[in-house]
């Protein structure tokens, strides 16, 4: 759980880090006039980020599966992204006078979870019935372990926890967006 907050540490300074060049991106965009003549942010511009990776979560498990011929032990290292999708982003609410808007966002998801097949270890495969060894393929039950692992990857790279921190890391990318144009807003995340 240590490691797993240092490297979330790590993530959220690469993620403000990021935020502030889409944000010097942004103002040169701005001061180029390539945006709208409006001085209201539209929602185009959120958009045109299309999916923002907030986070690269990296996950070690044990997985422990058997079939009627085989039983096996994997040591699982894998890692998978968390992106929001800014394409579905919807402008609830702009008001010019206090510079405030509001933006409603789909949830985080989990994008191209991966096993690491080079510090995934196979730490046991074993036949269960010795005595008929022309029953069943050792290869084929290792694949399908990795398919497994790939799913344990998957679901834990999508805990409460970790999508908790990319909603903080979206919304802590498009304040600071914002902020340095002299606009606050407020993120509110679909059901």
């Amino acid at each position: 759980m240590g490691q797993l907050k240092r490297r979330l540490g790590w993530i959220s300074a690469i993620v403000v880090v990021m935020a502030a060049l889409l944000a010097v991106v942004f103002l040169v965009g701005q001061s180029r006039g390539v945006s709208s003549a409006s001085s209201n942010p539209t929602i185009t511009e959120i958009q045109r980020i299309g999916e923002l990776v907030v986070l690269r979560v990296t996950v070690a498990d044990v997985l422990e599966d058997s079939t009627d011929d085989f039983k096996g032990v994997w040591i699982v290292r894998g890692d998978a992204l968390v992106a929001v999708d800014m394409h579905l982003a919807e402008l609830k609410s702009t008001d010019e006078s206090t510079k405030h808007l509001e933006v409603l966002l789909p949830q985080p998801r989990v994008i191209q979870p991966r096993v690491d097949h080079q510090k995934t270890t196979t730490y046991d495969i074993s036949k269960r019935d010795w005595w008929n060894p022309f029953v069943g393929s050792s290869e084929e039950f290792s694949d399908q372990g990795m398919l497994k692992a790939q799913e344990i990857v998957e679901s834990a790279s999508a805990g409460d926890e970790v999508m908790d921190q990319a909603r903080d890391q979206a919304e802590l990318v498009l304040t600071n967006m914002y902020r340095l144009v002299g606009w606050e807003i407020d993120v509110v995340w679909q059901d």
